[in-house]
C-alpha cells in the first residue's frame, strides 16, 4: 500500500483495479500472500474499506461492495 501511496506501480500479484464495468467509483485490492485489503478511489485518494483472506475472496467482495455503497448513500446524504 506504501508504494501505491507513493504512485509507485506494482505487479498484479500484488495490486489490481477489480472495478465491474460500467461501475464509476473504481475498486482496488492489494494482495499480500492469503491477506486481502479492498479500497475504493474517491475524491483524491484511496479509502479502505475492509480486509480478509484469499479463502473467504468471495464472500468479502459482497461484504465490501455492501460497505462501499453504505458509505457513497451517506456521502449523498451529508451534502
Amino acid at each position: 500500500m506504501n508504494e501505491i501511496a507513493n504512485n509507485r506501480t506494482l505487479p498484479k500479484t500484488k495490486f489490481r483495479d477489480v472495478t465491474p464495468q460500467k461501475e464509476r467509483i473504481k475498486e482496488y485490492e492489494f494482495k499480500d500472500g492469503n491477506l486481502r485489503v479492498y479500497a475504493i478511489s474517491t475524491f483524491g485518494g484511496k479509502i479502505i474499506i475492509m480486509g480478509g483472506y484469499k479463502n473467504r475472496q468471495k464472500k468479502d467482495f459482497s461484504a465490501f461492495r455492501s460497505l462501499k455503497r453504505q458509505y457513497l448513500e451517506q456521502l449523498i446524504k451529508t451534502k
